[in-house]
């Protein structure tokens, strides 16, 4: 009777062995959120991670955020990268000048941090399977008032990285559906939003909820110039202009959409190259008269 139960025993070792957790970087990972504001009107975002940006010491994952309100849309850039061997994932937002730890999985009970000025303590520690596979929850009061849960891999269940933003006033939120490698992990947990206890249950029936987040193009003007040219929509990344000898005259470092102005008047007359390393590269020439 030994053998059968040892044999069962090793083959889910065998299998488990060969499982993966699901990392918050997975650059497959959607989130669609659901919620209400302080005006009781409803909330929908659709997170995912566009494409990467380098700076000159990390690599960061670019993730999107699209909010929607009363048919409004509004757009959200976030940087984050994780170290998956100390269990730690860093995140700057567009006006942060520097990265912080958002979530930090070696936390214990009675552990605290500051995120983004808010003081967060840990109160509960355990697990939860994904996929068969088990991933660190942590209950969290944030300032000593609101809640919020942390599942490993997934982000906080209020919104994926409401940690780095938000605190908790009349706004109410949480992830309906999560999406991995093109499919819905297989879990169920109760979860704390900033002021309920509720069940997540990962299911497809958010699939029409997801679509694509569509990222307007980027504009330069006027062109021709005489003196200054506007860039519009700029995705976060390197920018160079060229000249036509192929010398870099100019470069920047961006890290959101705003609009970005460079002065030319002193340039010698002539055709430019402006070239983003940001998402797919794009290359806008312009002429100086």
């Amino acid at each position: 009777m030994k053998f059968p139960i040892l044999l069962v025993a090793s083959i889910l070792f065998f299998l488990q062995s060969f499982a993966q957790k699901v990392h918050f970087t997975d650059t497959s990972n959607r989130w669609v959120v659901h919620g209400t504001n302080g005006d009781g009107q409803d909330v929908n975002v659709t997170a995912y991670y566009s494409h990467d940006t380098i700076t000159t010491a990390h690599t960061y994952h670019v993730l999107l955020s699209c909010t929607s309100v009363l048919g409004l849309t509004s757009y959200q850039q976030d940087y984050v990268r994780e170290d998956t061997a100390t269990g730690l994932v860093y995140a700057f937002g567009q006006s942060d000048t520097s990265e912080q730890v958002v979530f930090n999985y070696n936390l214990l009970p009675g552990d605290t941090q500051r995120i983004s000025g808010m003081h967060d303590s840990v109160t509960a520690l355990d697990s939860v399977l994904i996929n068969g596979v088990y991933h660190r929850r942590l209950s969290i009061i944030r300032d000593h008032f609101s809640r919020m849960t942390i599942v490993e891999g997934m982000g906080c269940m209020t919104a994926p990285l409401f940690p780095l933003h938000n605190a908790c006033f009349e706004n109410e939120s949480d992830i309906v559906c999560f999406i991995n490698n093109a499919a819905y992990p297989a879990t169920s947990f109760d979860f704390n939003t900033c002021y309920h206890t509720r069940h997540f249950t990962n299911s497809s029936y958010c699939t029409d909820q997801v679509p694509d987040i569509p990222r307007p193009e980027m504009v330069l003007a006027p062109n021709p110039t005489t003196n200054r040219v506007s860039i519009a929509n700029i995705p976060s990344g390197s920018v160079y202009v060229y000249n036509m000898l192929g010398s870099c005259v100019w470069s920047a470092f961006v890290t959101n959409n705003n609009k970005l102005d460079i002065n030319v008047d002193s340039w010698p007359r002539g055709i430019y190259q402006l070239v983003s390393t940001g998402g797919a590269h794009t290359a806008l020439r312009f002429v100086l008269e």
